[in-house]
């Protein structure tokens, strides 16, 4: 509630994926706010002007195919150094979730939304992962490569 809260009077509509199950607890909702339990994240990605996420990688994978600033708000596993790498190619910022809140929040999504430069390296960020060889492009180059070392024999590996 207090995350969702932190959109309230800003110019922004917010759509927010949380389970149904929850929508009763999060108390008053402001009027910006839709709460959905379900949107595919590529039909976001495409209308979306920042992604407030979990950092992690399929989120992250998903939008960065299109120029959005992210928030990530990361915990554990890899979304921590996702975050960060997102962070430093600039095309978002990370936070922790234990400094989470929603004037912190705002803080982030204000700034997302009012420094070009975050648009700017978000859209840097789509070139490059759309300069990325696709699976069909990709395959064929591990197979020459797993060839290539097969014909090697086996590897020793000291220790």
């Amino acid at each position: 509630g207090e995350v969702l809260g932190a959109f309230e009077g800003l110019d922004v509509e917010v759509v927010a994926t949380v389970a149904e199950s929850e929508w009763e607890g999060l108390g008053r909702v402001p009027g910006n706010v839709r709460l959905v339990s379900y949107a595919p994240m590529h039909v976001l990605a495409e209308r979306s002007s920042v992604v407030v996420h979990h950092g992690g990688a399929a989120t992250l994978a998903t939008f960065a195919r299109h120029p959005v600033p992210h928030l990530a708000l990361t915990y554990h596993f890899d979304q921590p150094v996702l975050g960060r790498l997102l962070s430093a190619h600039g095309a978002g910022l990370d936070v922790h979730t234990g400094d989470v809140t929603g004037e912190v929040l705002r803080d982030r999504v204000v700034r997302l939304l009012g420094e070009p430069s975050f648009r700017r390296r978000a859209g840097d960020l789509r070139d490059e992962v759309l300069g990325l060889p696709s699976p069909n492009e990709l395959v064929p180059r591990l197979e020459a490569l797993a060839g290539e070392f097969r014909s090697r024999g086996p590897v020793r590996v000291a220790g």
